[in-house]
């Protein structure tokens, strides 16, 4: 009895910090879906930080890495973003805009402050208190197109039983 006692201690200790991390996870959703992210938003300065690259090709971007000058370029139409790590300013067609939080990397993965790269493009950036969830939606009545990668959706129809969701 003690030793199934002293299991459970270990066992709840163990999960007391997984839980209550759970609990404080930031939640992203562009355009009605749910974005999965490697590498957990954070919240620095009171501005929330997204890992670039998943947001960036879900909104449509072209993302590239120049490791050598920790820049990353995205590329969408005629937009053009340069962000680079712990600059406090970005380059958006040419013109020098200031971030109120400079990019920074976790877990090998840029961080940004998400409301830059979706303001940029024309939507709006919206954060729930209650549920933590950062919500990026088009301005006005537009509509906005997120893009999911072919293998994910596989993955998905996988998981549900085959059906199409397209």
């Amino acid at each position: 009895m003690r030793r199934l006692m002293s299991w459970l201690m270990m066992l709840s200790l163990l999960l007391v910090p997984t839980l209550a991390q759970a609990e404080d996870s930031i939640r992203l959703v562009v355009g009605g879906v749910e974005v999965q992210t490697d590498v957990a938003p954070v919240i620095e300065g009171g501005r929330t930080l997204v890992p670039l690259r998943v947001v960036a090709e879900s909104l449509g971007f072209e993302v590239t890495w120049d490791g050598l000058s920790q820049t990353a370029t995205l590329v969408r139409g005629d937009t053009t973003i340069m962000l680079t790590v712990d600059r406090p300013d970005a380059l958006v067609n040419g013109q020098l805009i200031t971030l109120d939080v400079p990019p920074t990397i976790r877990s090998d993965r840029m961080l940004v402050p998400v409301r830059v790269v979706a303001e940029q493009i024309g939507l709006h950036v919206d954060w729930d208190e209650a549920t933590r969830t950062v919500v990026i939606t088009p301005q006005g009545s537009g509509t906005l197109t997120v893009v999911i990668d072919p293998a994910v959706l596989s993955l998905l129809q996988q998981s549900r039983g085959g059906g199409s969701y397209r």
